[in-house]
């Protein structure tokens, strides 16, 4: 295990999807996201590959940094939908799209990503955010139910979820003791007034 990234080692991945008209007679593109759905089409079903470059820090802090955005009161958000656009364009190095009447690869660029019809845009972001997430499942969750995870592991884990659990319980307990305490400062007929709107 490296604890440095590898500029050289791509993340690749695939982008399933069909032509079909929408209500107003457009043919646009519907993104196919599951197994089911790619079967159901199997006859239509279009599709693409993408790579990207791994994220390293610096290339991270930039991505945060292109994010950032001022609030008229002066104040600092990290804008959402600007994160994703700058993960696709710093990020996707290489697609297999070509042209359908030329049969040329379309390069990418700023041009070619702004011209993409924004469900393909999503997916490619989708697919990237997928890539680079980590789910226990295969492997992982087999030798999981299998049992043969380290004892002290799962009771690590099984402790840490039991915290939460209490913690969770415990503020809840805490915000009704101070609505309790809120009432109990209360004048008399404004406690009758709000037993009655309750009620109501």
């Amino acid at each position: 295990m490296s604890l440095f990234v590898d500029n050289n080692e791509l993340i690749e991945g695939e982008i399933f999807y069909v032509i079909k008209e929408n209500n107003a007679g457009n043919q646009r593109p519907l993104v196919l996201s599951a197994d089911l759905e790619i079967k159901r089409y199997k006859d239509e079903v279009k599709s693409f590959k993408v790579s990207f470059r791994q994220e390293n820090y610096a290339l991270s802090n930039q991505i945060i940094r292109d994010s950032v955005i001022t609030q008229p009161d002066g104040s600092v958000i990290i804008h959402p939908v600007i994160m994703g656009e700058s993960q696709i364009k710093r990020l996707l190095i290489s697609w297999t799209l070509k042209d359908e009447e030329t049969g040329e690869a379309i390069p990418i660029n700023e041009q070619t990503i702004n011209r993409l019809h924004p469900d393909i845009a999503r997916a490619i972001l989708m697919e990237y955010r997928r890539l680079n997430s980590y789910s226990l499942d295969g492997d992982d969750l087999s030798e999981f139910l299998s049992g043969d995870y380290d004892e002290d592991v799962l009771q690590a884990i099984l402790e840490e979820r039991g915290r939460k659990l209490a913690d969770k319980d415990e503020d809840n307990e805490d915000n009704k003791e101070d609505e309790e305490d809120k009432d109990s400062e209360l004048p008399p007929d404004l406690k009758k007034s709000k037993i009655s709107s309750h009620k109501s």
